[in-house]
């Protein structure tokens, strides 16, 4: 019984060889058909352009960025918010567009030069980094930006790339997000969406800046009037008045003669002069 099912199933696929042939060339056109598609809508769809974008980032191809991002109108819309948060820098009816290539010129450096450690992240002395030249963008923001990313779709339309990277001299966190269109049936990336907060947040931090080092300014100058105060002694005073030739001016001559205690050397000094006449009324302060 068992060995005739077998021959049975051996006569049929026999008599029906070129049918089932048929059949399974249909099955394998039509999944072909089917992946063709799929590919296709894939290769159209935002996770396609991203992974693109990803990769041209992470191997710093600018070719193909370019066909990804629309770097003009990023930049333009950078530098006006730049213009607007720092209306001083790169002044003159042409501001926008010199801003503009100013930007795209970091861009490019940016993506050229080779991602390397920055040797100021290993500085945690507040008084070192505020005396440490500035920057913006350190030499390993590309590797910083592709750890730190990631995808959002917000729409059939529309989707959202955010990411971070932090400057060890600003010592904040700085963040990226960048808003990727459909476009004639190709994502773009085209607008850095939080352009404003990013100005706001470096305007902030260059403010704090400016007011730690004019602190320290303040404080080395009071240390230093203290430390002369101390060590410049005073030896003798006398004062000299008489009229001028128009008879109406006086001309008033301090003479101070002090002694500096110090091994420092001192290549001039500012003194406060004070005159009271006898009844120690303040005639003259200078």
């Amino acid at each position: 019984m068992k060995f005739a099912f077998i021959d049975k199933i051996k006569n049929f696929i026999k008599k029906s060889k070129f049918v089932i042939v048929g059949i399974t060339l249909v099955i394998l056109i039509v999944s072909c058909v089917f992946f063709v598609m799929k590919y296709s809508q894939y290769k159209h769809s935002y996770e396609y352009a991203y992974g693109q974008f990803y990769s041209a980032l992470s191997s710093s191809e600018i070719d193909k960025l370019a066909k990804n991002v629309d770097f003009r109108n990023i930049s333009e819309h950078l530098a006006r918010v730049t213009a607007k948060t720092f209306p001083f820098f790169h002044e003159g009816p042409d501001q926008i567009a010199e801003i503009s290539n100013d930007i795209q010129t970091n861009m490019l450096k940016a993506l050229k030069t080779k991602p390397e450690s920055d040797k100021n992240a290993q500085i945690t002395d507040p008084k070192v980094l505020l005396n440490t030249p500035i920057y913006i963008i350190p030499p390993d923001i590309i590797p910083q930006l592709i750890a730190n990313m990631t995808l959002v779709q917000n729409n059939a339309h529309s989707a959202t790339i955010r990411t971070h990277f932090t400057n060890p001299i600003l010592k904040e966190s700085i963040p990226i997000a960048l808003n990727m269109r459909l476009i004639d049936a190709d994502w773009e990336i085209d607008e850095l969406i939080n352009a404003e907060e990013i100005l706001q947040i470096l305007n902030r931090i260059f403010e704090k800046r400016i007011h730690a080092q004019r602190n320290d300014v303040i404080k080395k100058n009071t240390d230093l009037i203290k430390l002369m105060s101390q060590h410049m002694n005073i030896q003798g005073c006398s004062a000299a008045a008489g009229l001028i030739s128009d008879k109406r001016t006086l001309l008033v001559v301090v003479e101070i003669l002090a002694k500096n205690t110090t091994n420092l050397t001192v290549k001039n000094v500012n003194a406060l002069v004070q005159i009271f006449g006898n009844s120690k009324k303040l005639l003259l302060e200078r």
